[in-house]
């Protein structure tokens, strides 16, 4: 976990010059726009530093032209993937919170399935003092009418 909290906070470091976790807890205290602004920034640097030749602003919604034209390659007969519609990750999301919450009422149904059983296993191992538990239940509803 240790090793996962590194990397989580090292999100933006390099590339924007952020301080360590400030990408995961300084959000909240920044204003609207802030790593927007901070984006921007990084963007312009890239352009300055590199030739104009030598760089390709590349959206994956253009597909495979502009790359393998910036490539000089020829463009593949297979279609350009995108695996990161925003379909899969609503199925993603309803997974995770599927395996998250249900725990929950699993946990409630197995309980009550193990004590329903200890009631059996009960009444079968000591039927007498079962029925002597039962009459006291019934004389104490009837003292409470």
């Amino acid at each position: 976990w240790r090793e996962m909290r590194e990397l989580r906070c090292s999100y933006g470091v390099r590339s924007f010059g952020l301080q360590p976790c400030e990408m995961l807890n300084a959000y909240r205290s920044k204003p609207d726009g802030w790593l927007e602004d901070i984006y921007e920034k990084h963007v312009a640097s890239v352009r300055g530093k590199v030739a104009p030749e030598r760089l390709l602003e590349f959206n994956v919604k253009d597909g495979w032209e502009p790359l393998c034209e910036f490539l000089g390659l020829p463009v593949p007969d297979i279609p350009f993937p995108n695996i990161n519609d925003s379909s899969l990750f609503i199925q993603f999301r309803r997974a995770w919170l599927f395996i998250v919450y249900a725990w929950i009422p699993l946990c409630a149904l197995l309980c009550w399935i193990i004590w329903r059983l200890l009631q059996r296993i009960m009444k079968m191992l000591f039927p007498a003092s079962m029925k002597r538990q039962a009459e006291i239940n019934n004389n104490n509803k009837v003292k409470s009418l």
